[in-house]
This record gives structure tokens, sequence and C-alpha cells, in this order.
């Protein structure tokens, strides 16, 4: 009775975050993405870890609560509800009106036509882009994305 069923090695979430996140920012470290552990600033949204003012250093708990806070799904929809958001106000503010659209007949048209440019594709080539400049790669947008309009057709 006085042994308890847990293995000696037993380590619960939060302690196996810590590790993982020990572990993460040496290794930025030693890739001179940061220049010591309390020089970073965090978001909630797809990029965790920035420089920042040594005045405002997060602890590590900090640091664990931001990252179980970027896996919850409200944290994506508001982020994504934002740059809806953003997309509608910067159409608006770019009409003659300030309200809709310049209406009328288009002058030009760019049409992107891609085979394989799936999600997982493209979530591939943002992560690519952002890790190549030294991010962790999810908030790195492509060129395209950054147009007024864009629409995605899947076909079968």
């Amino acid at each position: 009775m006085g042994k308890s069923s847990k293995p000696e090695k037993y380590f619960d979430n939060e302690v196996l975050n810590q590790l993982n996140l020990q572990r993460c920012l040496r290794q930025q470290q030693a890739a001179g993405v940061i220049h010591s552990y309390n020089s970073f600033r965090l978001i909630i949204e797809p990029a965790l870890l920035l420089p920042m003012k040594p005045a405002l250093q997060p602890s590590l708990r900090d640091l664990i609560f931001i990252l179980r806070r970027s896996f919850q799904r409200e944290v994506w929809y508001e982020a994504a509800t934002r740059a809806i958001e953003t997309r509608i106000r910067e159409a608006a503010s770019s009409s003659v009106s300030g309200t809709t659209p310049p209406a009328g007949v288009a002058r030009g048209v760019v049409l992107f036509v891609g085979d394989g440019m799936g999600m997982s594709t493209l979530t591939a080539a943002r992560i690519l882009a952002g890790q190549r400049h030294g991010n962790p790669g999810e908030e790195t947008q492509l060129a395209w994305e950054s147009f007024p309009a864009v629409a995605l057709a899947r076909t079968f």
C-alpha cells in the first residue's frame, strides 16, 4: 500500500511542456535565433517568440500558458476573424465611396492555376518559407494571400 502506482519517472503534462520548451529555446539559442532565454516576447497567435525589451521578461510558466493557448481552436478562429475583417476594411477603404469595393469592368485579371496546391501543400509551403526566414513558420503568408480577392477551388 505504501508504494505509488505511478512509475518513478512520471512527469505530468506541465513538466513535459516545460522540458520541451527549454529544449526548443536551447536549440533556437544555438541557432542564433534568440540570444538568451529571457529575450523574447510572446504573442498568442501563430508566432510564439519574438525579441523584446529585457524589462518585460515572461516566466517559463507564462510561456507554457501561451503554448497551451495556441492549441485551442478559439485562438485560430479569432485570428481568422480578425484577418477577414481587416481585408473587408482594406477593400472598403480602397473604394471611392469608402463603403463598397469599386464597381465596373475589370481591366486586368490575374488567374493562378496550380496543380497539387491543396491545403496541406500550401501549409507546408508557408512553414518552409517562414523557417527559411528564421521564424517558426506558421505565421508566414504566401505572396498571393495578400491580394484583395483570393479563392480556392478544389476539383475531384
